[in-house]
Order: C-alpha cells, then sequence, then structure tokens
C-alpha cells in the first residue's frame, strides 16, 4: 500500500480487521501502482477511481485508532528496548565485570543496589517480550508474504535482528530457570556471560532499526498530531 505517489490508499491492518481502506480517493491519477503492487490481487481499477469520497469519513476513527495504537506499540518498543539495555549494562559493567563472582550487591550505583538494578531489568525484559509478541502478531501478515514471496534477502537486518533479540532473550530466561535449582549456578553463571557478551551486538542492531525508522517515528506523530 505505501508505493502509492499520492498516498491516496492504506489499509486496515488489526488482526480482526483487514481491508484497504481508501483516504483521499479524490487525489487518485489512476496510476495503477497499487493495482500492479498489491501481491494478493486484492484492488482493481474500478475500485480505487469509483470510491466516492463520502466512504472516507466511515473510517476516519478506526484509521485514527490504527495509527495511534501503531505509534504508542513502536514508542513503548523503543523505550522499553533502551531501559532493558540500560539497566543491563549498569549490572554488567558494576557488578559483573572484574568482580571475578563476588558481587557487591548492596553498593549502590545511581541510587539502586545490585538487586534494585536486576529488579528494573527483569521488570523491563518482561515488558518488552510482551510487546515483541504484540508487535510479532500485528505484523504477521508482513512476514508471511516476506517468506512466501522470498523476500529475507531483502529484510537481512530486520530478520538478524529479531534472532539476536530472541537468543538474548533466552539466554536471560535460562539463567533466570537456573537460579531457581541449588545445582544450576554454573549453568545460569554460563548463560549470563553468554547473555552479556550477546548484547552488546544486540544494542549495535537496536541502534540500527531506530536510526533507520526514525523518518516514521517523525511522520507518524505529525499525522497524530494533524488528526
Amino acid at each position: 500500500m505505501t508505493g502509492c505517489p499520492n498516498k491516496v490508499i492504506d489499509k486496515v491492518d488489526l488482526p480482526w480487521h483487514k481491508h484497504v481502506l481508501l483516504l483521499e480517493p479524490g487525489k487518485c491519477t489512476g496510476c495503477n501502482k497499487c493495482v500492479k503492487g498489491c501481491e494478493f490481487g486484492a484492488l482493481t481499477s474500478n475500485q480505487i477511481t469509483s470510491e466516492p469520497k463520502e466512504s472516507t469519513h466511515s473510517h476516519t476513527k478506526p484509521q485514527n485508532r490504527n495509527a495511534f495504537f501503531k505509534f504508542v506499540l513502536n514508542i513503548s518498543l523503543v523505550i522499553t528496548a533502551l531501559a532493558m539495555v540500560f539497566s543491563g549494562f549498569m549490572i554488567q559493567f558494576n557488578y559483573h565485570m572484574g568482580h571475578h563472582g563476588l558481587i557487591a550487591a548492596m553498593e549502590k550505583v545511581w541510587g539502586l543496589d545490585y538487586y534494585q538494578w536486576s529488579g528494573l531489568h527483569k521488570i523491563s525484559v518482561v515488558l518488552i517480550s510482551a510487546l515483541v509478541i504484540i508487535h510479532l502478531f500485528w505484523h504477521y501478515q508482513w512476514f508471511k508474504t516476506m517468506i512466501t514471496k522470498k523476500l529475507i534477502a531483502r529484510n537481512r537486518q530486520v530478520i538478524l535482528f529479531l534472532l539476536i533479540f530472541l537468543f538474548t532473550a533466552f539466554t536471560g530466561y535460562a539463567a533466570w530457570v537456573y537460579a531457581q535449582f541449588d545445582d544450576g549456578e554454573f549453568q545460569r553463571k554460563l548463560f549470563i556471560e553468554i547473555h552479556d557478551k550477546i548484547t552488546l551486538i544486540l544494542l549495535a542492531f537496536l541502534i540500527l532499526h531506530i536510526v533507520k525508522r526514525r523518518n516514521w517515528f517523525v511522520n507518524a506523530y505529525k499525522r497524530l498530531k494533524k488528526n
């Protein structure tokens, strides 16, 4: 839908509600880029050019809610990801590195001790895990199209970012699980070591991901503010 040069069309892509959305049919020039670009054959020239302008009003509120939810979801992902990475680095650099397994747990850094930073990190990890699940569910159709159309090579960065995040999350959760067992100390420390190192790679991909999508955040905010 993003191929329309005049921003005539968009789509409602909620998990329970999907269809083409004509924003401003009066601006349609009949170039047929949307018809040719739709991989599902959902559009025809008659559908685009014959839609009355009045029909756009009935979808204004659903479209606004859809755009607002998407914006809030993505902003929440960024904020929670930064909180997760920051708290993780505070634990790693101030309590793990150079302490040879002896953690000065009560030593405070920026007003918080080890247990408080660890609690903040765990909360942010659980939150971002839930948000990522929602995000993946929201973009299910995009992933399906990418796989069926063999477009993975064009989206290597996104796929790698997702895989690195999943591996980072797995090592973190595994360390928590082994902490519950009396004989799981070796496994817990092993997963923590892997987790700490892979997080550095995750941070690089996170920054790159945000930078590449900075224009989307700016434009989405402007559209919401305008509406």
